[in-house]
């Protein structure tokens, strides 16, 4: 899950493997990763990791709708005016401004102290939106905070319950300059009880971007009804398909011992318009291998879409290869060995956590501050590039990589 400024996305990974779109959907008011379902933006034929996305971030405006209806998204304040606790000329609420008043951020030392918030500014736009509620400032925040987090739960469920999976099975992996802010709440509302907070949590897509692999994907139609299909044809593809990709991998610097290839077909039901993707184990392909991956597809379709229809024909429509390099030393540096004790920063501030609790006393501590042991929410926990609350009712500890985490109690 990541929640930057105008946006948030989810993904998932089942298996330690995370699924990928044949196509992206860009320009929408959202993205939601779905084959069933459109963000009415416009579709762009590129290979991508299947994510649901939404428009709500930290600069999500707080608004009314004409007939008086309460809310968040997706425009944006973007970078530049921004909220309006930023002193640029913004005079919206948004969804920073109502973070700040909650307690949540730090008006003081975001960004290290680099950028002082003005939290008076905030206080001003909230209270202009609460007067339209009829409600006090701090319970419109509140309720900014909470209908942002229902718009973001839209991509949550996308990658989860919408597929078939039940969100409580997996944990939450948070990021984003304002994900540690609002991770733990959306994992009340979908019954998970563990989230983790990587280092870097601001700047982890930049990181990932860096540390990825280098990949290739060759793709040819091959629009041939399976159970009537050329296999002497469909394996010469496969391997000229195959020669490409390498080809690419060498061209970027990767021995062939440094190669590693996965093979693919696109299939779906005659007469339909979406294609899923079925792994191919071994090649060439074997006429006995057909009914294996006829009920690969019928799996992938019934987890994806909620049913099968195992009478219809299918239709094979593309094959894929899939190229990657082998790096010769870790992308990623040696885990960290997390500390068994925790310093004391000292400071607290007064931060609002619902009706249910109000206004708690809350420590505010550094990532450096946090040990092996568990410690207990309320906590808030300040770096330069993000912001984790800790929830009343959930533990934060530190594990051997430096990773934040918290569980329900």
């Amino acid at each position: 899950f990541d929640m930057g400024g105008t946006t948030a996305k989810a993904s998932v990974i089942v298996d330690g493997h995370f699924s990928m779109a044949p196509e992206a959907e860009v320009g929408g008011g959202a993205a939601l990763g779905h084959r069933m379902v459109r963000g009415g933006g416009h579709v762009v034929q590129a290979p991508t990791i299947d994510i649901a996305e939404v428009g709500a971030g930290g600069g999500s405006i707080a608004w009314l709708d004409a007939g008086g209806g309460f809310q968040v998204g997706p425009g944006s304040a973007g970078a530049a005016p921004g909220p309006a606790c930023y002193g640029l000329g913004g005079e919206s609420a948004t969804v920073t401004d109502a973070n700040v008043l909650l307690g949540y951020l730090n008006p003081t030392r975001l960004v290290g102290g680099e950028l002082a918030l003005d939290i008076e500014a905030a206080r001003h736009a909230v209270t202009e939106l609460a007067r339209g509620l009829g409600q006090s400032p701090i319970d419109t925040a509140y309720g900014i905070h909470l209908i942002a987090n229902a718009r973001m739960m839209r991509a949550l469920s996308a990658v989860s319950s919408e597929r078939g999976l039940e969100p409580a099975r997996f944990p939450i992996l948070g990021f984003g300059g304002n994900g540690g802010v609002h991770v733990a709440g959306l994992a009340e509302s979908l019954g998970i009880e563990r989230v983790i907070i990587p280092p870097s949590a601001g700047i982890f897509s930049a990181l990932g971007l860096l540390f990825a692999d280098a990949e290739h994907q060759s793709v040819r139609g091959h629009y041939k009804r399976l159970d009537g299909i050329d296999l002497d044809a469909l394996n010469q593809a496969f391997a000229q398909l195959r020669d490409e990709t390498c080809e690419l991998l060498t061209a970027d610097g990767y021995a062939p011992t440094a190669q590693a290839l996965r093979y693919e077909l696109e299939i779906k039901y005659v007469g339909q318009n979406g294609a899923l993707s079925v792994a191919v184990q071994t090649l060439p392909i074997q006429s006995g291998a057909l009914p294996t991956l006829a009920e690969a597809f019928a799996h992938a379709h019934q987890t994806t879409f909620g049913y099968r229809s195992d009478q219809e024909p299918l239709q094979l429509v593309a094959l894929r290869v899939i190229g990657r390099g082998i790096a010769d030393s870790p992308r990623l540096p040696a885990r960290i060995i997390a500390r068994t004790g925790r310093s004391e920063d000292g400071m607290r501030r007064k931060a609002y956590f619902g009706p249910e609790h109000g206004w708690l006393d809350t420590p505010v501590v550094g990532r450096h501050a946090l040990g092996a042991a568990m410690v207990s929410g309320p906590l808030v926990i300040e770096e330069y590039d993000s912001t984790t609350v800790v929830r009343p009712g959930w533990q934060a500890r530190l594990d051997d990589w430096n990773n934040i985490v918290m569980d329900k109690t």
